[in-house]
């Protein structure tokens, strides 16, 4: 759904390793999208950091087009660097209210008016009538 973001807590008593599937269709491969779900100590969780920011692969917008394109079992890949600005406009790319930012533009094509806003712009504006 356009402009919403989901979030996950795990809530892990002990460390472990706990088996996690994907709850929401999305097309061809749903039924192989299951995940390890690693729950860690800090000093655990510190290291992983580190190694994912240490990861020499960026994802800017040409990555992610690709990696939005449908895909089976894709392998888990770390990105030691992020583009600025690029979560926020993935959210928000299909929200009309949000800026529009032409760096980013990943799937955004122009959008329709809305039916009042095309019976506004069809509509002929009267003249002014001088008396």
């Amino acid at each position: 759904m356009a402009g919403m973001r989901t979030q996950l807590h795990l809530m892990a008593n002990q460390p472990g390793t706990y088996a996690g599937l994907s709850s929401a269709f999305s097309g061809e491969g749903f039924s192989d999208m299951h995940f390890d779900a690693v729950a860690v100590d800090r000093a655990g969780f510190d290291a992983w950091v580190a190694e994912a920011k240490a990861a020499p692969a960026t994802l800017d917008a040409d990555v992610y087009k690709a990696l939005s394109a449908p895909s089976v079992k894709h392998p888990v890949t770390l990105y030691g660097t992020v583009e600025s600005g690029l979560f926020d406009h993935i959210v928000d790319q299909f929200m009309p209210a949000m800026a529009f930012n032409d760096k980013l533009a990943l799937c955004t094509a122009p959008r329709a008016p809305s039916p009042a806003q095309a019976q506004a712009q069809s509509t002929p504006k009267p003249s002014s009538v001088t008396e």
